[in-house]
Parts: C-alpha cells; sequence; structure tokens
C-alpha cells in the first residue's frame, strides 16, 4: 500500500516515531508533521527516526486537512 508512495505521518509523539520507522523501508519519501516545536517520543526512537534519510520532520505545523 505504501511502497514507493510519498507519506506524511501525524504526530511526534512515539506513535508517530513508530509508524516513520515502520514506513521507511516502503515509503519513496516520509514527512512527520509536529504541533510542537520538538519531537515528544522517547530519546531511543528519536535517535533511531534521525537516521531515516528518507523523512523531513515540519515543526510548528498545524494539520488543517487530509485528503
Amino acid at each position: 500500500m505504501f511502497k514507493d508512495k510519498v507519506v506524511a505521518i501525524i504526530g511526534g509523539g512515539n506513535a508517530g516515531l513508530e509508524a516513520a520507522l515502520t514506513l521507511d523501508p516502503y515509503a519513496s519519501k516520509l514527512y512527520l508533521i509536529q504541533r510542537s516545536d520538538r519531537l515528544k517520543g522517547d530519546a531511543v526512537t528519536q535517535d533511531k527516526v534521525k537516521g531515516l534519510k528518507k523523512m523531513t520532520v515540519v515543526f510548528n505545523a498545524l494539520t488543517q486537512e487530509i485528503l
């Protein structure tokens, strides 16, 4: 379903970070949309996510619509 797709993940808590780790092998690009200026997940998971080359984190962003 996500193979070679651009995927947006809403939320920078543990659930969002785990979703990014799960989808990374499949998606062509990941965007993690975070409402605040920092990720909220635990430090170990944040460190794992920081190594994802296909992911861009968008801080201070509110999701207004999902298409």
